[in-house]
């Protein structure tokens, strides 16, 4: 499981807008709590299995990632460079397979 705790972007100042071109795209929030926006927290499940066969020095997993395949906030800023969001912290690829063969020599 990994957890990413609720933050908030943005600021109450105007001369300090996140949104582009100043329009607030969370309608009427803005006007009534400034120019922020409260998240809230996202959590992604992952399972993984593996089996070690020890005659043959090996290992083999396989797993799946973000198994409800929990989308990223949409977080409408200038200051991220990729998708609107936050790939630094955020799963941008979605669900996603994986198998991996280890072999010790």
């Amino acid at each position: 499981m990994r957890y990413i705790g609720r933050f908030r972007m943005g600021s109450p100042s105007p001369s300090q807008d996140v949104f582009p071109a100043g329009t607030c795209y969370y309608g009427d929030y803005c006007t009534i709590h400034g120019l922020y926006y409260d998240f809230g927290a996202t959590v992604y499940n992952d399972i993984q299995f593996g089996y070690n066969l020890e005659a043959w020095n090996t290992r083999f997993d396989v797993g799946v990632n973000n198994v409800g395949d929990k989308q990223p906030p949409m977080l409408y800023a200038n200051n991220t460079n990729n998708a609107n969001t936050d790939p630094a912290n955020f799963d941008l690829l979605g669900r996603y397979y994986f198998a991996r063969v280890t072999v010790k020599f």
